[in-house]
């Protein structure tokens, strides 16, 4: 039954299992936002219960957090990334559309100097 919050069942295994996957600062979440169009991207806003969080190596096999904690804290690039595996500890309480000033990257400089 759906309890609200970010469902779990449409996250995809990340370095730390399956779960909901929430960074402290949206720069670094800028990558794996929704693109609407080719300059407007979508992003959540959303709290997070983290309860007793505690930091773990990565481990693509965690299936929850360990006894006694109720979210796993991760580094991955120098930030900081929150995981919950339950649907009622997070709320996305708010949807934000923005522009994207993101510099093109290396491949598509090249695709626009090869087409004719």
């Amino acid at each position: 039954e759906y309890m609200g919050g970010i469902d779990i069942r449409y996250s995809n295994k990340g370095m730390w299992g399956n779960g909901c996957y929430f960074a402290q600062h949206a720069a670094y979440s800028h990558s794996y936002s929704c693109q609407s169009d080719p300059s407007t991207r979508v992003l959540f806003f959303c709290r997070v219960a983290l309860g007793t969080c505690l930091t773990q190596p990565n481990n693509p096999s965690i299936k929850e957090p360990p006894k006694g904690a109720d979210s796993i804290h991760g580094v991955t690039q120098g930030h900081n990334i929150y995981i919950v595996y339950r649907l009622n500890q997070s709320y996305p309480e708010y949807m934000v559309t923005y522009k994207s000033t993101q510099l093109p990257t290396r491949s598509t400089v090249i695709q626009q100097a090869i087409q004719p």
